[in-house]
């Protein structure tokens, strides 16, 4: 019997990109199967699915505030009604298994599964799980981490680690990054930096990418992410914008480090290039992951992690770039963010997925 799958994956890139990999490793190593994709509708994931063919089902979802107000009634009806959708889904595309990788999507289809005795499986992208995913996990078959440390939180039968499955992208020696930058234009410069906000870019990363570009002419930044075209006039002329991408290849091929928010994607595609990385988290992430996640590599030795409130950011970032102008030392770094990665993760994911499927668990 052919299987079928419904992925509950939308919010953000970062929800988004796990499942679609995922996906992906599922069809290559079991071949052809039934699939369906949700999400909450928003702009950027409709635009990551249908780029690759996928037109999703929209179901519409709200977060769970975190204090008592009027929000609160506002959202449990939003999310009753969520739940609803997420019921006549289920009942209308009778799945084998739902795989969420949480976000405001995520809990109504764990609950729903639950209700249906659908196998659920949640996948956390970060250090430490969100309320969403905290929640879902108390009603999944099996709750999937990216990080070993995860382990050491979550204890108990239903925790796996499967690693941060992450995009498909091109890997270079160090002949191909140097005809990367050749051809971005990037040959000329002693380092050059990504600067990674998101994909909604972040225009904090973007000032102090410009300040920065200002003090250090021989340094090149690249900046991934989209951005007002007014906050793009009169940059240095060592910042150039590559805009949104949804090939993010030559952009960590033509990196020596990175400039970086601290969501758990972007860590983990940093860590599978063996790149060392300057850390700002953004500062209104949910419960502070970004935070835990960036102090996570700079345990390993893979990091440096700075605050986006503190008044010695600049300086101390400045000091940071002029120290990796080494090649030793942004080696050394690399290795142990490198350290860090699962390997394989899509994969060991989509096994773990499909045997749940076929009675594995």
């Amino acid at each position: 019997m052919r299987r079928r799958f419904l992925f509950a994956a939308g919010g953000t890139g970062g929800h988004v990109l796990p499942a679609l990999a995922v996906f992906e490793a599922m069809r290559d190593l079991f071949g052809e199967f039934d699939s369906l994709f949700v999400c909450s509708g928003r702009e950027l994931e409709l635009s990551i699915y249908r780029a690759r063919g996928i037109e999703p089902e929209v179901v519409g979802s709200r977060g769970i505030p975190r204090e008592l107000s009027w929000e609160v009634l506002r959202s449990a009806w939003r999310n009753l009604k969520s739940l609803a959708e997420a019921l006549e889904v289920l009942r209308g595309y009778r799945p084998h298994l739902v795989f969420t990788t949480g976000g405001y999507i995520g809990f109504p289809f764990a609950v729903a599964s639950r209700a249906l005795g659908v196998p659920c499986l949640v996948h956390e992208q970060n250090l430490r799980m969100g309320l969403s995913n905290s929640l879902s996990s108390r009603l999944a078959h099996l709750v999937l981490l990216s990080w070993r440390e995860s382990l050491s939180i979550y204890r108990g039968p239903k925790f796996v680690l499967s690693g941060m499955p992450i995009r498909r992208m091109r890997r270079e020696d160090e002949e191909g990054k140097l005809r990367t930058k050749e051809r971005l234009g990037l040959s000329g410069y002693r380092l050059c930096v990504g600067v990674l906000g998101g994909s909604l870019g972040s225009l904090y990363l973007l000032d102090l990418a410009s300040s920065l570009a200002k003090e250090l002419s021989d340094v090149a930044f690249l900046l991934a992410g989209s951005y007002p075209e007014e906050r793009l006039r009169g940059l240095p002329g060592n910042v150039v914008c590559m805009g949104f991408l949804e090939e993010m290849s030559d952009f960590y091929c033509a990196s020596d480090l990175v400039l970086s928010r601290a969501g758990a994607g972007a860590l983990a595609e940093i860590c599978s290039f063996a790149l060392p990385s300057v850390l700002i988290p953004w500062e209104g992430s949910a419960g502070g992951h970004q935070l835990e996640n960036a102090l996570m590599v700079k345990r390993a030795g893979g990091a440096e992690v700075l605050r986006e409130g503190d008044p010695s950011t600049f300086d101390r970032a400045l000091s940071l770039l002029k120290d990796m102008l080494d090649p030793g030392l942004r080696r050394e770094m690399g290795l142990r963010a490198y350290s860090l990665v699962v390997p394989d993760a899509a994969s060991r994911a989509a096994k773990i997925v499909w045997g749940c499927a076929s009675g594995g668990v």
